[in-house]
């Protein structure tokens, strides 16, 4: 799971699902928050970009939790700044996510069933990450794998543009059962922008898993999508999006400036949004917002670059 705090949101019920405070983006409804203003022309952007970048390629991965400052304190004026930085993050975020709708992002084929976890790790992919635990409470060890194409290890960007695949096995008496299989449940590794690689971790409580991602630079966003083992399946039950001007400064500390999130709550249907102008500390949008039940998605159904957010800008 990624460094930050964990902390239940008011809103969610016991037993439901927690999300990290740190919040992220429901697939691509980001897209809203980045776009808003008008953009300046390209060169007046490289020449923003190039010096801002090079001060937040340096700065390390904040942990603090961040919370929506009460009041509002005046900074520097940067929203014209601010409007180009976001149309930045947008097309280096988008081109990524998108290039691989012009490229063959070929998947392994898995085996229904194994004797060793390493069964499931086909020639050419390696384990990037795992967890174990007791999803359907029959106590044994489960266990939850990322893998990542070998291929990443190389200098060739084209090979950064795949999303990775996530896999559940569930111990049987003899090996493991391919228990779910998610093939672009991980954002690719080029999807970061300037922060890099934007995989966070993924964490597993009984039979609820968190896939957690962070990335890009001066504006920085997050994103966290939960699932529930429920009806013999696995299913979204959770997903939010924030994003944040990392070197503001308001009353609650660096990295409140700009604030704006979008979560929803799939099994209850509530949805919190926060929207906060660029150079402001105070948002003049905070919200709770019921919206229609839909079919929940199935994790082998999901894939990271999706957009999941139920209401619309």
């Amino acid at each position: 799971m990624c460094s930050r705090k964990s902390e239940k949101n008011p809103f969610i019920p016991a037993g439901s699902f927690a999300l990290s405070h740190h919040y992220s983006f429901c697939g691509l409804y980001f897209i809203s928050f980045f776009t808003r203003k008008k953009p300046l022309e390209a060169a007046n952007i490289v020449a923003i970009e190039e010096t801002n970048l090079r001060t937040a390629a340096s700065a390390e991965k904040t942990s603090s939790v961040h919370s929506i400052p009460a009041g509002k304190k005046k900074i520097t004026n940067f929203s014209v700044k601010l409007a180009s930085m976001k149309f930045f993050y947008f097309i280096a975020f988008f081109s990524f996510a998108s290039l691989k709708t012009f490229s063959q992002c070929d998947y392994p084929k898995l085996p229904s069933k194994g004797n060793t976890i390493e069964a499931f790790i086909p020639k050419g992919w390696k384990l990037m990450d795992s967890i174990s635990g007791d999803f359907n409470n029959d106590k044994q060890i489960d266990f939850v794998l990322v893998l990542a194409s070998e291929k990443e290890s190389g200098d060739d960007p084209a090979n950064y543009e795949c999303n990775r695949p996530l896999i559940i096995l569930q111990k049987a008496p003899s090996g493991f059962l391919l228990a779910a299989y998610a093939k672009e449940a991980v954002l690719c590794k080029g999807c970061g922008g300037v922060f890099g690689d934007p995989y966070e971790g993924i964490s597993l409580k009984k039979n609820v898993l968190n896939i957690n991602h962070y990335g890009g630079s001066a504006w920085r966003w997050s994103s966290n999508f939960t699932f529930r083992f429920q009806k013999n399946q696995w299913q979204l039950i959770g997903c939010s999006q924030a994003s944040y001007w990392s070197l503001g400064e308001c009353e609650g500390g660096p990295g409140d400036a700009g604030y704006n999130l979008a979560e929803a709550n799939f099994s209850t249907s509530k949805a919190h949004i926060v929207k906060t102008k660029d150079d402001a500390c105070k948002p003049y949008v905070d919200k709770m917002v019921s919206f229609p039940k839909k079919p929940l998605v199935s994790l082998q159904r999901f894939s990271a670059t999706t957009e999941y957010f139920p209401i619309k800008n």
